[in-house]
């Protein structure tokens, strides 16, 4: 049974003012737990989803629970969500989310110390990032795991060692050879000249396996491949007003199967933070590596719990993307954000032909601007809407799409400190 828009409307309004009235309520002195429990209710309007269905709305209702708790020396932290959102004419894409990031911080009473982190997380593949969308529903997955230890972090020169697993996978049975396995191990060195300054040298081997993979006969056989990097990366601070973390990579990989993929050249990440004052925060972000890489790499930090990001990308050849980000904060309560986010990557456009074939020279253009603006009453609510448009532009020798959508929404998120 669908609900109508206006009880849709009704009920998110009614659900917001709940929330509202019970943000008043919680004490602003409070002392602050190390455990939060809490909930968020959205309402979205969709101008095309996916470009090609029926204008929609969206309904979601999420269950969020967090912990930061200090034990000794230790730091054990954690954000759980689950979001139900659903369309109340494309039901068909109705779906549960997710998202999970906790971890461990440790120390000894020695100069050793590290992290332990876990990230999980489920939404829609809002578009396929290969061939024309179709609308279907497409729910993506990706878990990462990823564990660092540091001998001599407060000293001028250290030593750190990492290793990780990451896991990408798919819910429509077309998409299984794009699932991908990835582990990897990295070793360097670290010198700090001062508090603001810090540079490193690394070595780094990852083993990809695409377990799924299809070879030109049509025999199911998988894809491994093996990448090699030496990153040097440079984290400054300029006065306290401007942050710079760059990174850069010689890097080199090398596929068994796929071999028309075979990579040796240069990778990197810059991200810059600028606070010319006490209310505006500017920052920019840019990457270049393989697409399935920018997605664990490249913060995509969607407005809404299981919202999508136009990062989603399971490109196996290099990629890159761009974000620029501004955040005033007018009021102690009252802050609004602009935002606009660019991609491309090399694109498999579906063909007029029964059956589709790989283009060398195909390009994916992703382009998504957002407005946002929020008020916080308390501590522990947020009140906020966000206006997004989103654009995929494909461009090949066989086919070319354009797509866009436009969506508009309002949120309302509590969280009550036990």
């Amino acid at each position: 049974m669908r609900t109508s828009p206006a009880i849709a409307i009704k009920a998110g309004l009614r659900a917001a003012a709940l929330l509202a009235a019970a943000a008043f309520a919680t004490p602003a002195g409070a002392e602050k737990s190390p455990y939060a429990l809490g909930g968020y209710v959205g309402y979205t309007q969709l101008s095309r989803p996916f470009g090609v269905l029926e204008a929609d709305h969206v309904t979601s209702l999420a269950l969020i629970a967090s912990l930061d708790q200090r034990i000794s020396r230790q730091r054990v932290f954690g954000d759980l969500r689950v979001v139900r959102s659903r369309y109340a004419t494309n039901d068909e894409l109705s779906y549960t989310g997710y998202s999970l990031d906790a971890g461990l911080d440790w120390q000894t009473a020695g100069n050793v110390s590290g992290e332990l982190r876990a990230r999980a997380d489920r939404t829609l593949l809002n578009y396929s990032p290969f061939e024309v969308p179709t609308g279907t529903r497409n729910l993506v997955s990706t878990r990462q795991l990823d564990a660092v230890a540091r001998v001599g972090a407060s000293s001028k020169l250290g030593f750190e060692a990492g290793a990780g697993l990451r896991h990408l996978d798919y819910s429509e049975p077309a998409y299984a050879q794009r699932q991908l396995r990835v582990g990897y191990g990295a070793a360097g060195v670290r010198w700090r000249p001062g508090p603001d300054a810090s540079f490193g040298l690394a070595y780094r081997d990852t083993r990809g396996r695409y377990p799924g993979f299809v070879d030109a006969t049509g025999a199911a056989r998988p894809d491994h491949y093996n990448r090699r990097d030496v990153d040097l990366d440079a984290t400054v601070d300029l006065s306290g007003f401007t942050q710079v973390y760059a990174r850069a990579s010689a890097t080199r990989i090398g596929y068994e199967q796929q071999q028309d993929l075979d990579f040796a050249g240069t990778t990197g990440l810059l991200r810059l933070t600028w606070r010319p004052g006490a209310k505006l925060t500017l920052s920019a972000e840019a990457a270049r590596d393989r697409g399935s890489d920018l997605q664990f790499q490249f913060d995509a930090n969607p407005a809404q719990p299981g919202g999508g990001s136009f990062l989603q990308t399971d490109a196996r050849s290099m990629a890159s993307a761009t974000r620029l980000r501004a955040d005033y904060a007018a009021t102690a309560k009252l802050s609004f954000n602009a935002g606009a986010s660019r991609s491309r990557q090399p694109a498999v456009v579906q063909s007029s032909l029964p059956s589709s074939r790989r283009t060398e020279d195909g390009t994916l253009h992703t382009t998504q601007y957002v407005l946002g603006a929020a008020w916080t009453p308390t501590r522990t609510s947020r009140i906020g809407c966000d206006w997004t448009r989103d654009t995929r532009r494909a461009r090949s020798s066989l086919d070319s799409f354009d797509v866009a959508y436009r969506s508009f929404g309002c949120y309302a998120q509590l969280s009550i400190e036990p």
